[in-house]
This record gives structure tokens, C-alpha cells and sequence, in this order.
């Protein structure tokens, strides 16, 4: 009974330890990594500044102030001066009591900047706010896929770990099962020393390598942890795919994320340019209404004030700065567009170079293969000596590994391609 129920244990916990793909991988990370945190972050702060643009000359909320000033003369009676005053936004209220036999007053009205009707710099900022939300877009879209990239580099690099990690680990029991049996006939006088020898420093070679792939295996995992919030205590995982994809319907989305952060920088600085240029060109022209309380001298009273106001002989220093500051985006967004044109031809010429390299490791590894059983049969014929066997082994070993990293390189990097297909 007991054999049973640990057969059971065992199957059931084969079937929980599923290879991670990764396309779970990729998914995982689009949900729960610190660039999604970071966007729905910088989301919620623009979210708040968006309100705050809304609430125009209302955001500082009701300003409260409380003014007492006294005045000590010598042989007189003190004066003093009482004033307290409230403001919300272009609306005032105010009470003043200047000497006490005088009767103190009130006053409320509004004060309006008629230039800020027709465009404010609130107008400006909710301009720059719009344009920034593209920017932060783009900018998360850009971040999102350099890191599902590395994702898919780490990936590919912890693939090829584990496979030449485990055909390495094959090949060394069965050398050394050949070193034993070697180790036999050379003391029974049935084989060379060279040929033990041979195999003997093979199977070294052999355990050192596997020592340092397990080394490299341990920080593949950690990064996996740290970076991407992702154990990987399994020993497998899922081939990539050989995606079935043409390279030219991609060629477009190739940093276009990149230029479309870039072109919503430069709408920014387009934006505060021209708010600058406004703002120095046209004139302040306040209009104020007041009515004044009566009191002890004075009857109510209603006044009506404009002020003109504008600065003359002026550097127009903002503006000058901005416009450079927008010229200088400007160019470096046409520089950029022309480099990456050229990465353009360079990423489509690197996809031409993996595949020919897949398809010549396919025939490499079927050359070495085929010498290294040739070798074996010579041995076994007395022929040659163990130790062309084992530089037929050492080649046929190295081609089988370079064709898995052959193929998962270029499976990798029709990966990355997928992942710059950015819907807007």
C-alpha cells in the first residue's frame, strides 16, 4: 500500500512541476514588474496634476491673511492699524481699520488678468500635461519592451545553460564508463596508457566544465529572482518557438517607441516656447471691481480700475531659451530617426546572419557526428588510438551544443521582434 501511495505522490508531483514557457514568462512580467508599478505611479501623479490644472485660479484654495500694526507716539494716543483679508482665486474680501475714531470698513470684488481669457498659462500646462501622458506612455511602452527582451535574452543564455549542462552530464557517465573500462585493459595489458590517459583527462575536463555550468545556471536563477520576480528552481524549461514571422512586417515598429517619446518631448517644448513667446509679447491688463463699505468718513463706494502693465526693453531671455531648448529636441529627433535606419538594416542583416549560422551549424553537427562514429569504429577495429576518439568526441560534443545555441539564438531574436509590435 505504502508503494502505492508513493507512486501516486510522485506522479501528481510530476504533474505540478511544469516546464515554464516562455510565453508565461513574458505574460507574468506585463502584470507584475517594477516598470508596471512605476507607469501606474507616474499615472496617478499625472492623474493629480490634471485636477489641479482644472482647478485654474482656484487651486491654491481660500488664502487667509491677518495683518496688526501699532503705532507707540510720545504724548499722544497710540495708532494702530487692523487688517485681515481673504482670497479665492480672482475673488477678495477685506477688512480694514486704520485709527479708531474713523469706524473700520469692508471691501470685497474680483481681479481678472483679461490676457489669461484668451490663453493662460493654465491653458499652457493642461497643453504640456496632454503631451505628457504621451510621453509617459511611450516611454513605459519602450521600458516594457527592453525588459521583456532581456527576459527573452536570459531566457535564451539559462536554455543553453541547461541543455549544455545536460548533455555534458550524459557524456560524462558514459566516459566514464569508458575510463573504466580503458583503466581495465591497460592494467590487464589489453590497452595503451595513452589511451586511458586520454580518456582519464577527458572526464576531468568534463567535471570542470559541468562545475562552472552550474555556477552560471545558479546566477541565471538569481537574476531570474531579482529582476524579474521569477523563480526558476527547475532544471527545464520549454523550447522557444521558431516563430514563423516575416522580419519586414516588423521593420517599422523597430524603435517606435523610442520616436514617438521623442516627438511627444517636442510637442512639450513646442508648447512652452510658445507660452513664453506669448507671455512676453502681450501685455498684463488686470480689471478690478470693488465695493467699499461706508463707515464713519466715507460712504459705500464702487470702483472700477484697469492696470496695464508690461515690461519694456526686455531680453526676452524664457523665450530665447525655450526655442533653443526646442531646436536642440528637434534635431537630436532627426538624428535619432536617421540612426535608427540604420539599425534597421543592421537588425534585418543579423536575422540573415542566425539563420544562415542555424542552418550551418545543422550541417556541422551532422559532419562531426558522423566522423565521431567513424572514430569509435577505428578504434574498435585498432585502427587509431583512443585519443583521435576523444578529439572526434571533444568536436562532435562542441557542434551539438553550438547547434542548440544556433537555434535558440535565432529563436530569440525573432522573439524580440514580436515584442516591438506596439499597439497604440
Amino acid at each position: 500500500m505504502k508503494k502505492y501511495l508513493l507512486l501516486f505522490f510522485c506522479f501528481s508531483f510530476s504533474l505540478l512541476a511544469k516546464e515554464q514557457s516562455l510565453e508565461e514568462m513574458l505574460e507574468k512580467i506585463s502584470k507584475n514588474s517594477y516598470e508596471e508599478e512605476r507607469y501606474q505611479l507616474q499615472q496617478e501623479n499625472l492623474s493629480i496634476k490634471q485636477e489641479h490644472i482644472k482647478q485654474r485660479d482656484f487651486q491654491d484654495g481660500v488664502l487667509a491673511s491677518v495683518e496688526y500694526y501699532e503705532n507707540h507716539r510720545k504724548g499722544e494716543r497710540n495708532a494702530y492699524t487692523k487688517k485681515g483679508s481673504l482670497q479665492w482665486g480672482p475673488f477678495f474680501a477685506s477688512t480694514y481699520d486704520a485709527i479708531e475714531k474713523n469706524g473700520d470698513y469692508t471691501s470685497v470684488g474680483v481681479e481678472k488678468n483679461i490676457k489669461d481669457l484668451f490663453y493662460s498659462k493654465y491653458d499652457s500646462q493642461a497643453e504640456q500635461t496632454a503631451w505628457q501622458e504621451k510621453v509617459q506612455f511611450w516611454s513605459y511602452q519602450g521600458n516594457r519592451q527592453k525588459k521583456m527582451i532581456s527576459l527573452v535574452q536570459l531566457y535564451r543564455d539559462y536554455k543553453n545553460t541547461l541543455y549544455e549542462l545536460e548533455v555534458k552530464h550524459q557524456e560524462s557517465k558514459r566516459l566514464k564508463k569508458e575510463e573504466e573500462k580503458l583503466e581495465l585493459s591497460y592494467r590487464l595489458g589489453n590497452a595503451k596508457r595513452v589511451d586511458w590517459q586520454a580518456a582519464s583527462l577527458g572526464l576531468q575536463n568534463l567535471e570542470l566544465e559541468l562545475a562552472a555550468l552550474k555556477k552560471r545556471k545558479k546566477a541565471h536563477q538569481e537574476r531570474f529572482l531579482r529582476e524579474f520576480r521569477i523563480s526558476m528552481e527547475e532544471d527545464s524549461v520549454e523550447e522557444i518557438p521558431l516563430l514563423k514571422i516575416n522580419i519586414e512586417d516588423f521593420m517599422e515598429d523597430y524603435g517606435r517607441a523610442e520616436l514617438e517619446e521623442q516627438k511627444a518631448k517636442l510637442k512639450m517644448q513646442e508648447e512652452a516656447w510658445k507660452y513664453s513667446v506669448y507671455e512676453e509679447k502681450i501685455p498684463d491688463i488686470f480689471l478690478r471691481y470693488e465695493h467699499i463699505s461706508k463707515n464713519q468718513k466715507h460712504q459705500a463706494e464702487d470702483v472700477i480700475s484697469m492696470k496695464l502693465s508690461k515690461k519694456l526693453f526686455s531680453d526676452q531671455y524664457a523665450s530665447k531659451i525655450e526655442e533653443n531648448e526646442w531646436k536642440e529636441q528637434k534635431l537630436l529627433l532627426q538624428q535619432r530617426e536617421e540612426e535608427l535606419r540604420a539599425e534597421r538594416i543592421l537588425g534585418r542583416a543579423n536575422y540573415d546572419n542566425y539563420l544562415s549560422q542555424y542552418q550551418m551549424a545543422q550541417n556541422h553537427f551532422q559532419l562531426e557526428n558522423s566522423k565521431y562514429e567513424i572514430k569509435k569504429l577505428e578504434y574498435e577495429l585498432g585502427k587509431v588510438d583512443y585519443i583521435e576518439v576523444m578529439e572526434a568526441f571533444d568536436k562532435y560534443l562542441e557542434s551539438k551544443i553550438s547547434l542548440e545555441k544556433a537555434r535558440n539564438t535565432l529563436a530569440a531574436y525573432l522573439y524580440e521582434w514580436k515584442i516591438r509590435k506596439v499597439q497604440a
